[in-house]
């Protein structure tokens, strides 16, 4: 194995480690401090932690663009991904939402070959089989234990959270698609990245710090924008400060760390070294907030997603062979 791809394989651990603990500290964060308020924090800390490196060479040219409108089309969808996925931690395990937003993978490939002409083949449609599958064992997985086994277990009512976690694959499967087009443009990584970022910045403010009032007119009930909030009236408390500081780190080293992989190794190699992120989850999840799966079906569930992804990965080997 070349060098290359070990140092690839390398980053990409890394990378998994740092989305898990992005994960783990916004789910300590979002206990005591909103949700949406904490996104509002983690997204202009982002923003303002890229500002010279943007900056920095090539100055304002950086930024320049022809695409505002996709760019703010982009950042509307990868923003309420952030918020729906940031609210779920409060009512999810950590393990679970990590392993089902890999299914946002599965929608790539719907979209790709609705919108792209990009062509399915039975490893393809295998995975989503797969991918849909394990997603369902982990949200109902009593269910399919009672179907399956003799001893009948309690069946909790439905967690209204997974529409959230929904909501987040969707507007993520999104932001994608979006990416993929900026890229077709060739929009820089540093202009995609600041607008991303100030554009998140100004919608969650918009989110976290403005008291929307449900009015009636003409028979309709429509949101109205209220009192105004400002986050330095918020009282923040100093541990909190440095969570959210540490989430822009571990996003910052994630990003550093996927493209560098990207950069370094061959992708079908790499690739699924992505999945040490579910290790990471699951351990972070049970040594710090005490979680771990009450039915053993979830692991399987678990397992059947992690097959999807090796699937694609197979997939896109064989493709590569070909051509």
């Amino acid at each position: 194995m070349s060098h290359q791809n070990v140092k690839g394989m390398g980053l990409m651990v890394i990378n998994a480690l740092g989305l898990a603990a992005l994960y783990a500290v916004m789910k300590m964060v979002t206990v005591s401090l909103n949700s949406s308020q904490a996104v509002f924090f983690y997204k202009f800390s982002v923003f303002l932690f890229i500002l010279p490196w943007i900056f920095y060479k090539d100055g304002i040219k950086a930024i320049q663009t022809p695409n505002l409108r996709l760019h703010f089309y982009r950042s509307i969808f990868s923003t309420t991904g952030s918020l729906t996925l940031m609210h779920s931690l409060n009512y999810l395990k950590l393990i679970d939402i990590t392993v089902l937003t890999h299914l946002e993978q599965m929608l790539w490939l719907i979209i790709g070959t609705l919108f792209f002409n990009e062509k399915l083949n039975y490893y393809k449609v295998a995975a989503i089989l797969f991918g849909f599958a394990g997603g369902f064992l982990i949200v109902r997985p009593e269910l399919i234990h009672n179907i399956f086994f003799g001893n009948q277990i309690e069946i909790p009512e439905f967690n209204k959270a997974y529409i959230f976690i929904a909501i987040t694959i969707l507007c993520w499967s999104i932001n994608s698609t979006l990416v993929k087009v900026l890229g077709h443009r060739k929009a820089s990584n540093k202009a995609q990245l600041f607008y991303v970022m100030l554009f998140a910045s100004l919608f969650s403010y918009v989110v976290a710090f403005i008291d929307w009032n449900l009015i009636g007119c003409f028979g309709f009930v429509i949101y109205v924008p209220g009192r105004l909030h400002f986050p330095f009236c918020l009282g923040i408390e100093t541990w909190q400060i440095v969570g959210i500081a540490a989430s822009a780190l571990f996003y910052l080293i994630h990003n550093v760390a996927f493209f560098n992989a990207m950069k370094y190794g061959e992708m079908t190699v790499i690739a699924p070294f992505v999945y040490f992120k579910l290790v990471f989850a699951g351990i972070l999840g049970y040594i710090v907030f005490g979680e771990a799966p009450k039915v053993t079906i979830s692991y399987i569930g678990y397992s059947f997603i992690v097959i999807a992804g090796l699937l694609l990965i197979w997939s896109q080997y064989q493709q590569h062979k070909k051509n």
